[in-house]
């Protein structure tokens, strides 16, 4: 017969085992999910180095691991965009939001997808979704600022990426797509200090300088167009849209031998070089009458 201590041994050892068990089982899930992690970073290392079908084989395997991790699907889901495999794609993004309705990326995503393919209601459902669930996030709010300014929504579209420059002060590039934005609605003073703040925060991009220079030119600030266009052509010599942007800046000033040097310079343009100067020329003039033609 088993005594009361023997059953008390046998109930303490089989507590033990079960918590043996249970710190084994634990144990065996952390090591399963950092495996699962590696196998993600894996995965982002073949992205950054353009080879998505390794990258999906990873994001796969950590995806087999742990099918509930919206992380996990939505890296796979995007590099399925990657190869142009949308249906894969929208699969794994609208899992991803099954899993864990609350991780924002997955909505971003699939509001890139709706947006691509026309379908602006469910992107803008999408990018509010991503916003509302990470109001700090200012690349959300550019995301649902780019639909609204192209559904004609200026006002909506400003307010976001706005909030974005606030968000990220110190990104040239919302405040370039903010300026862009004034340029579009012919707010010129608006698109000035939004282009010189990029020209501030990234000197050495010469596009910065050159959307700068038209916004000028587009407010008879014409000294500070030539200066510029000027920094334009050293960041990139060889441009030769800049020097005839160049030469348009010193034919407004009246300086004609200048912007006689700087036309020769530029030489013909091909359809390219022709299109970019002429949107450049339409944002400097912004409703006035057009320069006239310097004669040869």
């Amino acid at each position: 017969m088993i005594g009361p201590q023997d059953h008390e041994e046998k109930l303490r050892m089989q507590q033990r085992i079960a918590e043996e068990d249970e710190r084994a089982r634990h144990q065996d899930e952390e090591e399963q999910a950092h495996t699962a992690y590696l196998r993600m970073r894996l995965g982002d290392r073949y992205m950054k180095a353009g080879n998505a079908r390794r990258a999906i084989g990873e994001y796969k395997r950590a995806v087999q691991m742990d099918a509930r991790n919206a992380q996990f699907r939505t890296r796979l889901g995007d590099a399925y965009v990657f190869l142009e495999m949308v249906a894969q794609a929208m699969t794994q993004y609208r899992e991803a939001i099954r899993n864990e309705p609350s991780l924002a990326d997955p909505h971003a995503s699939l509001g890139d997808l709706y947006a691509r393919f026309g379908m602006m209601n469910e992107a803008i459902e999408c990018y509010q979704n991503a916003v509302e669930l990470s109001p700090d996030r200012a690349f959300f709010r550019y995301k649902l600022a780019e639909l609204y300014f192209i559904l004609r929504r200026a006002e909506d579209a400003i307010e976001h990426l706005e909030r974005a420059v606030e968000m990220a002060p110190q990104d040239a590039f919302y405040h370039f797509r903010l300026g862009d934005f004034h340029q579009r609605l012919e707010q010129a003073e608006d698109a000035a200090g939004h282009f010189q703040e990029c020209a501030r925060l990234a000197p050495y991009d010469d596009y910065y300088h050159a959307r700068l220079a038209a916004s000028c030119l587009a407010l008879g600030r014409t000294r500070d167009a030539i200066e510029s266009y000027r920094q334009a052509v050293i960041l990139d010599p060889h441009n030769r849209c800049y020097q005839m942007l160049l030469a348009d800046a010193y034919l407004e000033a009246g300086m004609k031998n200048h912007a006689a040097w700087h036309q020769e310079r530029a030489g013909d343009l091909d359809e390219y070089d022709a299109e970019f100067v002429r949107r450049r020329r339409a944002e400097a003039r912004c409703g006035r009458p057009p320069l006239p033609v310097l004669e040869p």
